[in-house]
């Protein structure tokens, strides 16, 4: 996951930067556009003309069904962005621990429980409210540059970016059990111990994210040239992932020693299927999508969506740049 200002291409490059990435997705159990998600009533779909919303119910990927115990509804009331949660956005120093999107969120999201906060959702519900809630507050259509990875070419052009109908929602399967910790039987592993596991949320997700980018600044050297320890350093986020997800193992608290010892020595198989396990639960939406093809060479390709201070602002009318 890359943190609120990153620049990090894919495929191919967005020269907009983003953050808040999405976790990784597999192929939909159950989709549905973006406006569909959004409750409107029938006949008015307001976003085929790029027009904002005062308020909008928005269904949650999740359906509200990872949160055990936590009364989190299926569905959320999303209330248009103003002028507060702009400046917000322009506020530098909120960008440096990520704080900008939690406090609009925290503002513009309605019918959360008392007591859970947003950066308690898991990554994909959390990256799904924030591009409803440019939706709501700007309309559908985000004009985006986006830059060719063909390395002889390299061309820069713009793209109008359609957030209904380019994003797709993938709902938790409502016939599925859901069990949170989830358990991870003696028999499923070499190491033949009972584990329990959980999601990392979006909070854990961006906690990772920081030791990552700080072991990176404290190692600024050639890979090529590190001595092997150095490189299991600077290549911790797998154990970082692990250390937050695992709950238990056989009734021992990931915080002791002995988990973590054995976490150190687990095979790679065992280390695999506990990383898959975590993710057990398949919901959210993509966090990339298919520019035109670039006009100078004709390459296709995907690229991220970017999610920065740019994503949140109105696309002006063609009349007005007349």
């Amino acid at each position: 996951m890359s943190s609120d200002k990153d620049i990090r291409p894919d495929e191919g490059g967005l020269v907009t930067a983003f953050g808040g990435g999405a976790q990784q997705n597999t192929p939909a159990v159950s989709a549905a556009g973006f406006t569909d998600v959004l409750n409107l009533p029938s006949g008015t779909n307001v976003y085929s003309f790029n027009k904002p919303l005062p308020s909008a119910p928005f269904k949650l990927p999740s359906l509200g069904r990872m949160y055990p115990g936590r009364n989190v509804p299926e569905t959320i009331r999303l209330d248009s962005m103003t002028t507060r949660q702009l400046l917000i956005l322009n506020t530098p120093a909120l960008w440096s621990n990520d704080e900008v999107f939690p406090m609009i969120l925290r503002e513009c999201v309605k019918g959360l429980p008392s007591g859970f906060d947003v950066t308690e959702l898991y990554p994909d519900d959390y990256n799904a409210i924030l591009i409803a809630l440019r939706m709501v507050s700007f309309g559908r259509k985000y004009e985006v540059r986006v830059k060719c990875p063909k390395i002889t070419c390299q061309h820069e052009y713009p793209h109008t970016v359609d957030l209904e109908a380019d994003f797709d929602v993938t709902y938790l399967d409502e016939k599925k059990k859901v069990q949170i910790p989830i358990e991870i039987k003696p028999e499923w592993l070499r190491e033949g111990k009972r584990v329990l596991v959980r999601p990392i949320t979006w909070k854990q997700d961006m906690e990772i994210d920081a030791r990552d980018e700080w072991r990176k600044k404290n190692m600024d050297r050639d890979p090529t040239k590190m001595h092997e320890s150095e490189k299991f350093f600077l290549n911790q986020r797998i154990m970082d992932e692990l250390e937050t997800g695992i709950v238990e193992v056989e009734g021992i608290g990931n915080n002791s020693a002995v988990v973590q010892q054995w976490l150190m020595e687990l095979n790679a198989n065992d280390a695999s299927i506990i990383r898959q396990m975590m993710n057990k639960y398949k919901f959210g939406v993509k966090n990339t999508f298919a520019p035109k093809a670039c006009p100078s060479c004709g390459e296709k390709f995907t690229t991220t969506l970017p999610i920065s201070f740019d994503f949140f602002r109105a696309t002006l009318p063609e009349a007005a740049l007349e």
